[in-house]
């Protein structure tokens, strides 16, 4: 059903929905990392 077009999805009474999925996580340790080098020297 993906490659329909959106008039052939509204023949089966489908319509089509877009999902927003992206994840992203900073790894903080490493973003950290040099900020904390700076403090200790």
């Amino acid at each position: 059903m993906s490659g329909m077009d959106d008039e052939e999805l509204a023949m089966v009474d489908a319509v089509r929905k877009i999902k927003d999925a992206f994840f992203c996580e900073a790894n903080r340790e490493e973003v950290n990392k040099e900020p904390l080098k700076e403090q200790v020297a």
